[in-house]
């Protein structure tokens, strides 16, 4: 193990098990190290006792800034103990929690410390079993929160009704300003779900990249979105793979990129009823669009004439951040990064 006098611990991930008595002796040498920034303890067993000493030492470190927790099977109870470090913490800025089952009691813990926690900028709560009333208070407590820039909560069973809490955080009267990217994919959100987030769409001015992927908003969702994109001045990344859109709910799309001045990359990947008449339409909205840089349309039977008229009519990507394909809830120290 790295010494804890250094600057940065842990470049590489733990690739071993820890001892429940290593994790707390981790975690109280946390308590009171002044140096240490970085914590990697992924896929180990912390479980809750662990959780708990590391929520612990987060009430007392005011140096971490990075804590990398995912898939180390901390339930609920070992959650909520973690969150209330969370509540103390000055210093820590990003967090993963993901693939941990911390279920509706953590997700509540954890609206709880965001509600008045204002360091963190970066969560990934992805599978963790939080559940709709999980969500609707996680997006509740976003109302008062001033530092959170990036939150990641896919496979999380949210539903139609976790997508309206987070609609209405962040939609008409927009309490929450700073939340830049909002990753919630593999979520059973279906059309209805859809139209509230194009609802938020409308109005939202601070978000800039949203992850719907792997959901079911069909033609009606995805035209409910378009229709908000022609509203909408801010948000340049959006994904909607794997979510039953056909060739009416790509040509809807394709009529909000005809006015869209400012979405950068556009993901349709495995849409398979999107086709070439789908496809068709996009092509001729690229024509006179001159934001997109980046259209996916990998496994949406696409015929490869087609496929070429979008890569030639798309506008060169300039940007050095990424090339276009990142993933919002990815764990990179920008975000961008797949």
């Amino acid at each position: 193990m790295a010494s804890l006098g250094r600057r940065r611990l842990i470049s590489q991930p733990f690739s071993y098990t820890l001892l429940p008595l290593t994790a707390f002796q981790v975690a109280g040498a946390l308590a009171v190290n002044a140096h240490v920034v970085n914590v990697d303890i992924s896929d180990n067993a912390l479980k809750d006792g662990g959780a708990a000493a590391f929520g612990q030492a987060l009430k007392a470190n005011r140096s971490l800034r990075h804590l990398d927790i995912y898939s180390n099977s901390i339930q609920g109870e070992g959650a909520a103990m973690l969150a209330a470090g969370i509540r103390f913490t000055t210093t820590l800025t990003s967090l993963d929690l993901s693939c941990n089952n911390i279920g509706e009691r953590g997700g509540l813990a954890f609206a709880d410390a965001l509600a008045v926690n204002n360091s963190l900028r970066n969560i990934d709560l992805c599978s963790c079993s939080i559940g709709v009333n999980g969500v609707a208070a996680l997006a509740d407590s976003l109302c008062g929160n001033t530092s959170l820039q990036k939150l990641a909560l896919d496979s999380n069973q949210a539903g139609d009704e976790g997508a309206h809490a987070l609609a209405r955080a962040l939609g008409r009267r927009q309490k929450n300003t700073t939340l830049q990217t909002l990753s919630i994919a593999h979520n059973g959100i279906s059309p209805a779900g859809a139209e509230y987030l194009a609802g938020m769409l409308s109005h939202n001015k601070s978000l800039l990249k949203m992850d719907l992927s792997s959901n079911a908003v069909g033609d009606v969702g995805a035209a409910d979105l378009a229709l908000a994109l022609e509203n909408n001045t801010t948000l340049i990344w959006l994904d909607l793979s794997r979510n039953r859109i056909g060739a009416l709910g790509s040509t809807a799309l394709a009529g909000a990129l005809r006015v869209n001045a400012g979405l950068r990359v556009l993901k349709l990947k495995l849409n398979p009823a999107l086709g070439d008449v789908g496809a068709s339409a996009l092509a001729e909205a690229l024509i006179s669009n001159e934001a997109l840089s980046r259209l996916s349309l990998a496994g949406s039977h696409v015929n490869i004439g087609w496929a070429s008229r979008i890569e030639d009519a798309l506008v060169p990507d300039v940007s050095s951040g990424g090339d276009g394909n990142d993933s919002p809830s990815s764990s990179s120290a920008d975000g961008w990064s797949e």
